[in-house]
């Protein structure tokens, strides 16, 4: 194994054992009780001048105009269409097809089965972590998709936001656009937390999920697939004759 993939392993089994030991601490060896803890430190409780910006972000986009989950499904399938006609997308033919895969994989699959399993209920249901008249409430139900039994965890919103950040964290070496990636991904993830519409274990393992399954059918793909589908490899520009 390549030891880039070695530092990316021991990375992510270091920052779950972080991640899982804060919560045991907070929650004097509770997980669950620890995971409740964090969130009411990581809510503001109240309207911030980030309220916004936050909303923006939990939704890809402004209030009832965001795009979405599936706005941005959509938006991946309509670029690799036109990377049939236009040249400059065609270098983008490999991430495409990585974030539709983890879509149906990760999003649809591994989330949405999950979220009806384990049916954990939405952190502003529980009127004892946040104050009796919150006066962020109203940023929890400008997005009228939120219900009261609609399952927590994990978040389907993280998971697609690290569904779109890894491809780009794996394919593109340049430092500056994997660390847009990584700070799109996290803000994402906090965007729904700070909103009150997640608890931090649920955007925790959600993230974990987009990145894995994206990781692993990046592996796949790129051994079993490519090598016979040229359609998805990066065009290298025409050679010069040698004369």
């Amino acid at each position: 194994m390549e030891w880039t993939k070695t530092k990316a392993i021991l990375l992510l089994l270091i920052v779950s054992g972080i991640f899982l030991s804060i919560l045991l601490i907070l929650g004097g060896g509770d997980l669950i009780a620890g995971d409740a803890s964090l969130f009411v430190l990581l809510n503001p409780h109240q309207a911030t001048a980030f309220d916004q910006f936050f909303i923006v972000f939990s939704n890809w986009g402004p209030g009832d105009f965001g795009l979405g989950i599936y706005g941005m499904i959509i938006l991946t399938l309509v670029l690799l269409v036109l990377s049939l006609k236009y040249r400059p997308l065609r270098p983008m033919r490999f991430m495409l097809l990585l974030v539709i895969v983890g879509f149906i994989i990760g999003y649809l699959g591994l989330t949405i089965v999950l979220k009806g399993l384990i049916g954990r209920a939405r952190p502003f249901t529980e009127f004892d972590l946040l104050s009796p008249t919150p006066s962020n409430a109203w940023i929890l139900f400008t997005n009228p998709t939120i219900t009261f039994n609609d399952p927590s965890f994990p978040s389907g919103h993280a998971t697609a936001g690290f569904i779109f950040a890894t491809p780009l964290l794996l394919l593109y070496k340049k430092n500056w656009i994997r660390i847009l990636a990584l700070a799109y991904g996290i803000l994402v993830a906090y965007a729904r937390i700070f909103i009150g519409v997640h608890y931090p274990l649920d955007v925790f393992v959600g993230s974990l999920i987009g990145i894995l399954v994206v990781a692993l059918f990046y592996l796949l793909i790129k051994r079993y697939v490519l090598p016979r589908a040229p359609w998805f490899q990066v065009e290298e520009g025409p050679t010069e004759k040698k004369s």
